[in-house]
């Protein structure tokens, strides 16, 4: 096997460990902490709350957190100009606050007799277009009247569109069928070659949904009993076990009903979306 083809089957097998198992839900993820955040979106959770006093902001990701904390600071970058009180958390921020004072276009058009200067780049490229009639990066095939601001689009209009040289390579049980693009070759996956399940020969389109049906239908499980005094509900899954804490016994009301007149909370989004 080439080092094409192992690139392509190391690239199926991200695909086909890291995908979302709620019904309906088609997300598919390279890397398994973004499946994780994803999932929150489903369940409603939010673990990464703001320790600030007084403030009860919560969030799916740490990286949305740690953006939302700089708002509890005081910003390092100060604007140098008088009587100017601006402060930025970024150095490149203030930088570029600061070409304002200085009203300083350091970028300036080529074009015979234009005058036109820019503090960026892509200001520029726009403007360019003013010029040309057409933007900067055409694309050269035959026919086609494409074309693009930045040459990577360029690229990836030619190889999405005009490509005739297949990229991707299906190598699942001993297929050898090729693809242009990666939206074909997934879909090709999920079509020809189901997920079998061994014990009782239902088919799955996923390999994470035929995991879960084997743990839901096939696997001995431990029963979980309740640890709260003078209950004594078992369930099978700790999940089930979870739902019942949070629905009988905590009664953790994370999504509350603004109607008028109702007053009802809700442990999960989707009970609460049932409720609405």
């Amino acid at each position: 096997m080439n080092s094409a083809q192992q690139n392509v089957n190391s690239k199926n097998s991200k695909v086909l460990r890291f995908e979302c198992p709620y019904t309906d839900c088609t997300k598919i993820y390279a890397k398994e902490w973004k499946l994780h955040e994803h999932v929150l979106i489903h369940t409603g959770q939010r673990p990464f709350v703001c320790t600030h006093p007084g403030c009860d902001k919560t969030y799916r990701a740490a990286k949305h957190l740690s953006v939302h904390a700089r708002t509890h600071e005081e910003p390092t970058y100060k604007c140098s100009f008088p009587e100017c009180s601006q402060a930025y958390f970024i150095s490149h921020h203030l930088k570029r606050h600061e070409l304002t004072h200085k009203n300083s276009s350091p970028i300036k058009c080529t074009w015979p007799d234009c005058t036109a200067a820019f503090q960026k780049k892509h200001q520029l490229r726009s403007h360019m277009v003013t010029h040309t009639h057409k933007l900067l990066w055409p694309c050269d095939v035959e026919n086609c009247d494409a074309s693009f601001m930045v040459p990577s689009k360029l690229k990836k209009h030619k190889m999405t569109v005009h490509s005739e040289t297949p990229r991707y390579l299906c190598s699942l049980d001993d297929c050898d069928t090729t693809f242009i693009n990666w939206t074909e070759l997934c879909k090709h996956i999920r079509e020809k070659h189901p997920k079998i399940c061994k014990a009782c020969g239902k088919e799955f389109n996923r390999q994470t949904r035929l995991n879960q049906h084997i743990k839901n239908k096939h696997a001995e499980k431990d029963p979980v009993k309740c640890i709260y005094s003078g209950c004594g509900k078992v369930f099978s899954s700790i999940k089930a076990y979870d739902m019942h804490i949070n629905l009988v016994h905590e009664r953790i009301n994370k999504f509350m009903c603004t109607f008028p007149g109702c007053q009802k909370g809700f442990p999960y989004k989707s009970i609460f979306e049932r409720h609405l």
